[in-house]
């Protein structure tokens, strides 16, 4: 992996595919459900969840989704909070913004992953936020025209944490979080009804038990989803 990192460095990932999704964790074995699952979103974002997990070995497994483009494109894997912020900055100055983020935590410490995409517009970045924090954020950044655009969270003693971007937009978007299976199945349901598609999804363990979150976008487009 830190060789496919100097590369992306070296030439900016400058490639026919770029990154459009990526995932991070700690090694794990997972119990109970089958693996993580993907949900097709019509050429967009493409998020993974993961079944009720057991960290076997601190060390970082990758995953990730390509779709075709000409386009430049930075990586950036396995940063602390204050490198990312470091680079987050340094790229802004070359007009590239983040496309997505994940985290992980190996021994108490969270790191983060992320790919850039050329772009000269505003975004919001915000890291390790309690729910609370989160939600009020989030209404801040919608009265001030922008909507989330990338969700992701991590565990760390025994509480949930949220990292988010936020794009300008004015478009309508619902945001749900902390639902069990059944709850986000249903809440699909609804969004489904209202003609509102899945684009980002989240999942988190506590207590043993799997939750889920997500946030959905105008659409009647078709879209698939599995999960436990």
């Amino acid at each position: 992996m830190r060789q496919l990192e100097a590369v992306v460095e070296e030439q900016g990932f400058s490639r026919r595919q770029v990154l459009a999704g990526l995932g991070a964790s700690a090694a794990t074995a997972l119990l109970g459900c089958g693996e993580g699952t993907e949900a097709a979103l019509g050429g967009a974002e493409v998020s993974r969840s993961q079944a009720l997990e057991t960290v076997v070995s601190p060390r970082a497994v990758y995953t990730g989704v390509w779709l075709p483009s000409t386009s430049g494109q930075y990586l950036r894997l396995d940063r602390d909070y204050d490198q990312l912020l470091a680079e987050y900055g340094d790229l802004w100055g070359k007009n590239f913004r983040i496309r997505t983020l994940s985290s992980y935590v190996v021994d108490g410490q969270v790191r983060y992953s992320a790919a850039y995409d050329p772009s000269g517009a505003g975004q919001g970045l915000r890291l390790a936020r309690t729910y609370d924090q989160f939600v009020a954020e989030y209404g801040e950044m919608w009265n001030q025209n922008f909507r989330l655009a990338v969700l992701d969270t991590f565990v760390l003693n025994g509480r949930e944490y949220y990292n988010c971007v936020y794009n300008p937009s004015v478009a309508g978007q619902y945001l749900r979080l902390g639902m069990d299976s059944n709850q986000f199945l249903a809440t699909y349901g609804e969004m489904w009804n209202l003609n509102y598609r899945l684009t980002g999804m989240v999942s988190y363990v506590l207590g043993g038990k799997a939750y889920y979150g997500g946030f959905f976008h105008p659409s009647s487009a078709g879209q698939g989803l599995r999960g436990c």
